[in-house]
């Protein structure tokens, strides 16, 4: 009786052995198969609100707001001139920094300001300042929050 027990042991020994390879080698395909699915579901969600932000989105989020904490500066400094003054300066501001510092202003101060530039001018400003508006949206839509400025 011992013989045939030692025997019984050692076949449920190599049976053992041969369901833990075989477990093995699906549980490593199965996790090949997680990965392949992780980096096709990050491929789709690039974009989408709930998207992890990258390290490099981060960088860029925070330039972002830094730029805008300036804009905001600013637009206090232009805000408290009258608008024949503060035109006199952002005429020779670049387009793009004149938008900026008009949308941090409040709304009616930003509005006498382009009343009082030159029309073409005015109306460059006023296209700009609703790009930067819609890059802002956007940026708020990809990470998930809805936020308007």
């Amino acid at each position: 009786m011992p013989l045939a027990n030692s025997r019984a042991s050692q076949n449920a020994g190599e049976i053992d052995a041969v369901a833990y390879n075989s477990l093995k080698q699906e549980n490593s395909s199965l996790k090949q198969q997680v990965a392949m699915l992780q980096k096709e579901v990050a491929l789709n969600q690039e974009g989408q609100p709930g998207t992890p932000i990258t390290t490099q989105g981060i960088a860029t989020l925070a330039g972002v707001v830094q730029q805008q904490a300036t804009f905001k500066d600013l637009a206090g400094y232009y805000g408290s001139m009258k608008p024949a003054e503060a035109v006199a300066i952002l005429n020779n501001l670049d387009p793009q920094m004149t938008a900026g510092i008009l949308h941090a202003m409040d709304k009616d101060q930003a509005g006498q300001i382009l009343a009082a530039m030159d029309p073409a001018q005015a109306a460059k400003a006023v296209g700009l300042i609703a790009a930067i508006s819609n890059a802002i949206n956007n940026q708020a839509d990809s990470l998930g929050t809805g936020a308007t400025p």
